[in-house]
């Protein structure tokens, strides 16, 4: 006949005084991410794309993160108004530039433009982490079409300024440290109970 009583799965062994699932000591493995943010105003936007030059190269002044562990790296954004040798017609290119720092960096960005009525448009992100090296550019050669941007209907330039906004975000690197969690701190001895087994 079936003995109704409890499984080892089902046993809890935290009721038990001593057994091999004890805690004796607790680590953590941290990662922190930074985000910062810029904004570049580029004045006369309508000019560039009205330019005889079929290539024309912007850039922005450098800038850095104001706090974090990153305040030392240097980067700047670089438009392609009608969009560099590898964008699609009519295309507009974005780009963030890695300046220098002391070492790679693990980043991504997300782009976009901020329209007269002060919203974000044509918000573009990257897809996941990549490491920049000094240098490193990365960014969307086919960001946005150019000959959109100055339709009035679309409200993207306020008095033929193009105001490109970025938000980057810095990802450190793993550290693993000895710590005491709070769930812990009131109990002199853990012991787990098991399922399964």
């Amino acid at each position: 006949m079936y003995n109704p009583a409890k499984s080892v799965s089902q046993l809890s062994l935290a009721s038990s005084p001593c057994n091999d699932y004890s805690l004796d000591s607790v680590c953590c493995t941290k990662r922190t991410l930074h985000t910062f943010s810029h904004m570049w105003i580029v004045e006369n936007f309508s000019t560039y794309l009205e330019d005889p030059e079929p290539i024309i190269c912007l850039s922005s002044s450098p800038f850095s993160p104001v706090s974090g562990l990153s305040v030392s790296t240097q980067w700047r954004l670089v438009c392609y108004p009608k969009g560099n040798y590898g964008a699609s017609s009519n295309y507009m290119s974005i780009f963030l530039e890695y300046i220098k720092g002391e070492k790679d960096i693990k980043a991504k960005a997300e782009y976009s433009l901020v329209n007269r009525k002060c919203e974000l448009t044509e918000i573009r992100k990257d897809a996941q982490f990549s490491v920049y090296k000094s240098g490193n550019t990365r960014g969307f050669i086919n960001y946005v079409k150019y000959d959109t941007l100055t339709l009035l209907e679309n409200d993207t330039l306020d008095d033929d300024k193009l105001k490109i906004y970025v938000r980057i975000t810095i990802m450190d690197d793993a550290i693993t440290e000895e710590t005491k969690y709070q769930e812990f701190d009131e109990c002199e001895t853990i012991n787990f109970t098991t399922k399964g087994l």
